[in-house]
């Protein structure tokens, strides 16, 4: 009996187990057959290779103006920026099934691709500049133009990075995008700052900034220093950071944007409308007040606080650059390197017992 009674549970555990076993397969074959810009990983898979294959084609274009003309490069990069309106265009359509962090992930990578297309266009096609009579009005286009050039400058290195890095073993692709980023390096690199300097303390005054620039608040560039602190006790218009090992920097507030990359150990501390990070590593600290959301891209092991240094006059400094208000945007960073719904790995907010408190200003 009892011989029987185990015979039958057996029966009906494996038939029980094939049911299962069908309805999995059913479940699979459905999932196969549905929609695939439902399926939430499928849709983020084809969004990434259609925007490195844009990138790509962007510096394939770049490296091939020479010899292709005017002309040609435009019908390219005119075709790129329609496929990135597109791809703009797909991402709005997927919003009512991807989850919102994919959502808004997708669209500022959007942006970014959109960017990279038109800096190109502005690069390689550029308009004629109108030329303006008056000394006064000349400087004015300097100043303008200067701006333009930080804006674009900080826009196709951060997109130009990342198609080097997206090339994928297409050597032609890889040199072109390393060949452009190091013309592009070369000319922010330019203009007053300090270069090349290794263990030492170096006070940057309002006045020297507005005798290097000639105009009031002008860019400024700190590049290749080592075991160096820098105080910058006044507002310029643009900073770049290129190239810093276990550097500490505090400064006044910066107009425009601040481009920080190769960044190894540092700890910068600046109010600033943009920040945009790359290839920060090393417990690289970034304590900031800014207009925007604070970008990162390549980096590791970084974290953010809070903006609080000050000097004599450095509210005045603040107000005057429309940064009072703190709106607390320093804590909402964007990784373009992590396109997923979950935290990214690379970066985090610092508690407030590990924050360090910035010394007086000299």
């Amino acid at each position: 009996m009892e011989a029987k009674r185990s015979q039958l549970m057996d029966r009906l555990t494996a038939k029980d187990e094939a049911r299962r076993a069908d309805a999995d397969a059913r479940r699979a074959e459905a999932e196969r057959a549905a929609d695939p810009r439902e399926n939430v990983d499928a849709f983020l898979r084809a969004f990434e290779d259609r925007r490195v294959a844009v990138l790509a084609a962007v510096d394939a274009a770049t490296a091939a103006h020479p010899d292709a003309g005017a002309d040609a490069t435009r019908e390219t990069l005119d075709a790129l920026l329609k496929d990135a309106l597109e791809m703009e265009k797909s991402v709005a359509e997927a919003s009512y099934f991807l989850p919102p962090y994919d959502a808004r992930a997708c669209a500022a990578a959007t942006e970014t691709t959109k960017g990279v297309v038109q800096s190109t266009q502005a690069t390689l096609l550029p308009k004629k500049k109108f030329s303006f009579s008056s000394r006064k009005k000349k400087e004015k286009a300097k100043e303008v133009e200067g701006g333009e050039r930080e804006k674009e400058v900080g826009e196709v290195e951060r997109d130009v990075e990342r198609a080097k890095a997206n090339a994928r073993g297409d050597s032609a692709a890889a040199a072109s995008a390393a060949a452009k980023l190091a013309a592009l390096t070369a000319a922010a690199d330019d203009g007053p700052g300090l270069r090349d300097l290794t263990g030492e303390t170096c006070v940057v005054t309002a006045s020297e900034l507005r005798e290097a620039n000639g105009t009031g608040a002008g860019d400024y560039v700190l590049v290749n220093l080592t075991d160096v602190t820098v105080f910058i006790l006044g507002a310029v218009r643009a900073l770049r950071c290129h190239n810093l090992k276990n550097v500490r920097v505090y400064g006044g507030p910066v107009e425009g944007s601040v481009h920080a990359q190769g960044l190894d150990g540092c700890h910068l501390e600046i109010a600033t409308r943009q920040m945009r990070i790359h290839d920060a590593r090393n417990g690289t600290a970034f304590y900031l007040r800014t207009k925007s959301r604070p970008i990162i891209e390549h980096s590791t092991g970084v974290g953010f606080a809070p903006f609080t240094f000050s000097y004599d006059g450095s509210e005045d400094a603040l107000a005057r650059a429309g940064m009072e208000p703190d709106p607390g945007t320093w804590r909402e960073v964007d990784d373009f390197g992590w396109i997923k719904q979950q935290q990214s790995p690379n970066w985090r907010i610092i508690p407030e017992e590990e924050r360090v408190a910035p010394p007086p200003a000299p």
